[in-house]
């Protein structure tokens, strides 16, 4: 009997002890939770500069995604460029990807190899990012973490990307372009001595030319002699509005305009009320000129509006092939 119930005490103890010994299952981290470890084994410098193949997904707060809300997940090799969300792919070419080699070299995402860093529970702008890149040379590039949705690299990625899926005919990365025609345009502009002023004014009604009061104005004023070279108001002429949207289409203005408003030197959508619009270099710790200034403002018909306040030279000079155009269009009415 002692024998026989050491046996069942000793079967007991064998199936605790290899219980014991299964893996259990690992806990869903709680909010807030932080997970990071780092890969020993992931080298820091890269000899090779070309790409084979790249995954890569991040969250964009600084442009404009219609479905996905600011979602992007890229898959990209030698053959084929493929935006997963969309489902939208072109061919890849090996400018493409030398291009998204600067970035990554650029921004030094080489220090990040190996490293997973994730928080739970964060936002959705927040959730994981990450890359994976793969290399001629067989070398590997691979990284996640909390995503930041303003980073630079991410913006990079996406600009060379939606362009690169532009040119092959698929403009599905884009805002939709605006298609209305403008419907009203104001030009001030001080350049030295210089003030130009066009665009639509209200006159009085003695001042009415058959009866209409919304005249095109183009004035010239010299500042420093204090007197006026030119004050005209003339009747708008046909297709005047369409001759503008035209020239305004050209450059993409729009799309220019809505994508510079993040100053990632400031970490704020400031650049609007620092003077910039995306068309210039925008110099570090410029200053605003005294003798040149621009205002330049637009409505579309569908009642998206254009309000452009600068004066900072670096941007002026970058909107004055746009501006002489469109005064020189205005002047030879």
């Amino acid at each position: 009997m002692f024998r026989y119930a050491c046996m069942i005490l000793s079967l007991i103890l064998g199936i605790s002890m290899l219980a014991g010994c299964e893996k259990q299952p690992e806990e869903e981290p709680m909010d807030g939770e932080n997970t990071t470890h780092q890969d020993p084994n992931a080298p820091k410098e890269i000899a090779s500069d070309e790409i084979t193949q790249m995954h890569t997904y991040f969250y964009l707060a600084t442009r404009w995604y219609g479905e996905e809300d600011g979602f992007f997940d890229f898959e990209i090799d030698t053959t084929a460029a493929k935006e997963t969300n969309t489902n939208i792919s072109v061919p890849s070419n090996t400018e493409l990807l030398q291009k998204l080699q600067a970035v990554i070299r650029n921004n030094d995402l080489i220090s990040k190899n190996g490293l997973y860093d994730v928080t739970a529970g964060l936002p959705p702008e927040y959730q994981p990012c990450g890359m994976t890149v793969t290399y001629k040379s067989g070398e590997k590039l691979t990284f996640t973490e909390d995503n930041n949705p303003f980073a630079l690299w991410s913006e990079e990625m996406y600009d060379i990307l939606a362009e690169h899926f532009a040119k092959n005919g698929e403009t599905g990365l884009y805002p939709n372009e605006e298609t209305t025609l403008l419907t009203k345009m104001n030009i001030h502009f001080i350049d030295g001595d210089l003030e130009y002023s066009y665009g639509g004014i209200n006159v009085s009604d003695a001042d009415a030319i058959n009866g209409e009061t919304h005249l095109l104005e183009r004035n010239i004023y010299d500042l420093a002699k204090n007197k006026e070279i030119r004050e005209e108001y003339i009747l708008f002429p046909q297709g005047y509005y369409e001759k503008l949207t035209e020239i305004i289409r050209k450059q993409n203005l729009v799309r220019t305009y809505d994508f510079s408003r993040y100053d990632h030197e400031e970490n704020n959508f400031g650049n609007h009320d620092d003077g910039y619009y995306g068309m210039g270099p925008q110099p570090k710790d410029e200053q605003d000129s005294k003798t040149k200034s621009l205002r330049f403002s637009m409505t579309f018909e569908s009642g998206k509006r254009l309000s452009i306040e600068t004066k900072k030279e670096s941007e002026i000079e970058a909107f004055r092939p746009l501006i002489n155009e469109l005064i020189s269009y205005i002047d030879g009415i």
